[in-house]
């Protein structure tokens, strides 16, 4: 079977997707297209990139992007599969293009809609198309993915690592720092250690923050790996109060048995919920309390676990 893999981020978690293809033995191709994103030569491009949008839908990172990857498809036997992530951000051009290159062609998408409009106007292209939110779900015929845990078996605490912090946290800078602001004052009223960074270079943002860190570096996914081991909880917040998808950060808090705050409420749906290991915040930051840090965090069961493997979430997109 061969089966290429699509990718945008530069995060690394859709890297573990591959590696787990390989497992089966599967023939992959994987092109991650952040490394051959288009850059401006300078500012001038960047005002006629904004000209071309607005007056001809044109858009030159989606043009120059769309070429990189029909280059790399030519060279490629027809595919058994093709699974496209983020592919709001390819023309409909260039979706059209790699169906010529596969006998399945698939897209997943682990954001909403009301953030990205362009799902709902390239995803009829697809085969099939899988996402984590579930109100895209029902609206629009998609097929519900969550994320996945990207190791095998929970992680066994290692008694010589330094626990520095409570709550860690690793967020883009966005909407979320005000509620990551009220978080942080309230644990550090509360007297509880934590780490909070924001990444990005916004500037009217960066004003605002007086708790948290700031960097404009991307912290791959093992830099994340490592500042989680020195925690003993996590905090997840989401974008939008409307968005039920689970990020990463909900799953790596099962991988590496660590309690976790959410503003995800959807979160008490799932089977895996256990109020002694996971805090739903509310709106207003009210109800985190120095209970919740005072107990150990209670292992779920082996089989609930299993079911948001990377293992399961291959064999559900590829029926394997």
């Amino acid at each position: 079977m061969k089966i290429t893999i699509i990718a945008m981020d530069n995060l690394g978690y859709n890297d573990f997707i591959p590696e787990e293809l390989k497992k089966k033995n599967i023939e992959v191709t994987y092109i991650k297209l952040y490394n051959n994103r288009y850059k401006y030569p300078n500012i001038l491009y960047k005002a006629l990139n904004f000209f071309l949008k607005f007056f001809f839908n044109y858009n030159l990172k989606r043009v120059h992007i769309g070429k990189h990857l029909i280059q790399r498809l030519e060279k490629l036997e027809i595919q058994d599969h093709i699974l496209v992530i983020r592919a709001d951000l390819l023309n409909i051009s260039t979706v059209i293009k790699i169906k010529k290159y596969t006998k399945n062609i698939l897209a997943n998408f682990n954001d909403h809609t009301e953030k990205f409009p362009r799902i709902k106007k390239v995803a009829p292209y697809f085969d099939k198309v899988f996402s984590f939110q579930k109100n895209d779900v029902d609206r629009y015929g998609f097929n519900f993915l969550t994320n996945y845990s990207y190791i095998k078996e929970p992680y066994i605490k290692d008694s010589n690592t330094e626990i520095k912090w409570q709550v860690f946290n690793v967020s883009r800078l966005d909407s979320r720092v005000d509620i990551l602001e009220k978080i942080s004052k309230s644990l550090n009223q509360l007297k509880i250690p934590n780490r909070i960074i924001v990444v990005g270079s916004n500037k009217f943002r960066k004003n605002k923050i007086h708790n948290l860190e700031h960097t404009t570096l991307y912290m791959p996914v093992e830099e994340v790996q490592s500042l989680i081991m020195k925690s003993n909880v996590m905090l997840d917040v989401v974008r939008r109060n409307d968005q039920s998808g689970l990020s990463f950060r909900v799953f790596e808090s099962m991988m590496y048995r660590k309690k976790l705050i959410t503003s995800n409420a959807d979160i008490l749906n799932y089977d895996f919920y256990n109020p002694n290991n996971i805090l739903v915040v509310n709106k207003e930051v009210s109800n985190i309390t120095k209970e919740f840090f005072e107990t150990e965090y209670q292992d779920i069961n082996k089989d609930i676990y299993n079911k948001y493997t990377l293992k399961s979430w291959v064999e559900k997109v590829f029926d394997l």
